[in-house]
């Protein structure tokens, strides 16, 4: 048993400001992490190097992506490549499946993040596929100004 943050961005991400290398000397020296997950937005470049630095520090990395789709951020886990932007909530979430990923959503209803509204997690949610392949919704952001906490997430886990 061990402790992740499976949202983390590099400067392969519009707002990301760290190297993979410093991503993973911080976690190594100064968290109790075991695992992170690397997210850059619709990208999944510094996946390759930070899946050949990770052993040195005594971290997992799991290869990752958020993705932009129509209706608001995604994280994709467990995916080498990137799903193609724009597309539907449901339609991200079932191709990331077919690459054998899971999901997260991101950040649901902040506001200026370009997050997907709980209506539209619960539209995705009604297919048996989506359903097994989104397996949660992000409580806490530590990088979100506005939103660290999502009170409604937090009241009803």
């Amino acid at each position: 048993m061990g402790l992740a943050d499976l949202h983390v961005h590099s400067i392969h991400s519009y707002d990301g400001t760290v190297t993979i290398p410093a991503i993973l000397k911080h976690v190594a020296y100064n968290t109790k992490l075991n695992v992170i997950a690397l997210t850059d937005h619709d990208q999944t470049c510094g996946i390759e190097e930070a899946l050949q630095l990770a052993p040195a520090y005594g971290i997992e990395v799991i290869p990752g992506c958020e993705v932009s789709t129509a209706e608001g951020h995604l994280l994709t886990l467990f995916v080498d490549r990137p799903v193609r932007p724009s597309l539907s909530y449901l339609e991200a979430i079932l191709r990331a499946g077919e690459m054998g990923g899971l999901c997260i959503a991101p950040h649901p209803s902040a506001p200026f993040f370009s997050s997907v509204s709980f209506q539209a997690i619960r539209r995705a949610l009604q297919n048996q596929d989506a359903a097994r392949i989104l397996v949660g919704i992000e409580a806490y952001n530590g990088g979100l100004v506005l939103t660290h906490r999502n009170a409604y997430i937090t009241t009803i886990c």
